[in-house]
């Protein structure tokens, strides 16, 4: 953030909740643990403490992710989403990205991840759906409704062998 400040860049630091390997409650291991907090309690702390710190100027504003459906249960998308809205902050979560991870949330949710988010209030003006790759047609309604915005870059989409997410769908519904 130093950095960016002396240059005159704003920057936003998203700081992502995430608790666990699976949309099926598999805990970390390995690598992943590096990533995890203990919940999404214990991230809302260490997010409030950096609101309140003097990391936060005029040029460097806080953020929040969900990180994706995988990795991020209901309870800890509703803690992250109120966040959110309480501090005004922007919110970003992973969305759709692989077709396996919609298959994984209806199979143990009976939810498209879409579903899942909206349920959880996380799906507004203030946020942005990384990927949103994979869509069912009522997917595409709701983030079109919230006004949400969408990030992806197709070249890294297409790196990853994923697809192109349907930007012109999601456009015409309104998203942003």
């Amino acid at each position: 953030s130093e950095a960016a400040s002396a240059a005159g860049i704003r920057m936003t630091l998203l700081d992502a909740c995430y608790l666990q390997a699976g949309v099926s409650g598999a805990p970390l291991e390995g690598v992943q643990l590096r990533f995890g907090d203990a919940s999404g309690e214990a991230w809302s702390e260490r997010v409030s403490a950096m609101l309140s710190s003097s990391v936060v100027s005029e040029l460097v504003r806080i953020g929040v992710a969900a990180h994706s459906v995988r990795a991020t249960p209901a309870p800890a998308i509703k803690t992250v989403a109120a966040l959110a809205a309480i501090e005004d902050l922007p919110l970003h979560v992973h969305l759709s990205e692989q077709q396996r991870e919609n298959e994984e949330c209806l199979k143990a949710l009976s939810l498209t991840p879409t579903d899942l988010l909206f349920d959880c209030g996380a799906l507004t003006s203030h946020t942005t759906a990384v990927h949103a790759t994979h869509l069912t047609t009522m997917d595409l309604g709701r983030i079109g409704l919230a006004s949400c915005g969408v990030c992806a870059c197709p070249t890294t989409e297409r790196d990853l062998g994923d697809g192109i997410g349907p930007f012109a769908e999601l456009a015409e519904a309104g998203a942003v």
